[in-house]
Order: C-alpha cells, then sequence, then structure tokens
C-alpha cells in the first residue's frame, strides 16, 4: 500500500494503523532527503511505536511528480 503524506498528521495516523491492523507492506513517499529518519521522527512525535515493523515499512525519498517506476501496489492512500 503506497501512502503519500505520511510525515502529516492524518498520514502518521494511517502509516501506523496500516502497519498495526494489516499484514501489507506499507511504502511511503517523503520528500527531501534524510527521509525515513524523519518518517520515524513523526511517528514517534504523534506517540505512534513502530517497533517492530521495519521490514514492511518501506520509504522513497521523492515527489511523487518526479518519481518514476514505482513499485506495484494493490492501494494508494493519498493523505497529501
Amino acid at each position: 500500500i503506497l501512502v503519500t503524506g505520511a510525515t502529516g498528521f492524518l498520514g502518521a495516523y494511517i502509516v501506523h494503523e496500516l502497519l498495526c491492523n494489516t499484514q501489507a507492506v506499507v511504502i511511503a513517499v517523503v520528500r527531501g532527503t534524510g527521509a525515513r529518519d524523519r518518517l520515524i521522527q513523526t511517528l514517534r512525535f504523534y506517540d505512534l511505536a513502530v517497533d517492530g515493523f521495519d521490514h514492511r515499512l518501506e520509504v522513497i525519498e521523492g515527489d511523487l511528480a518526479g518519481l518514476q517506476n514505482l513499485p506495484a501496489c494493490d492501494a494508494i492512500i493519498n493523505s497529501a
């Protein structure tokens, strides 16, 4: 499941819920450098534990407008 806006308030909760309540791989598209660290910081800021889910959380650094060859996914959730 591809999620945009994952470092925002709503996006962080969506990522957390998907990781906790599904077996899906969650792909977060995050703009800027240090994308994975910023996403983890955001989740921790909202007290959303992500420990143990690293194997199902993929972070793609970039902007949807400039990305090519996105990985195959079953769903896209746009929370940007």
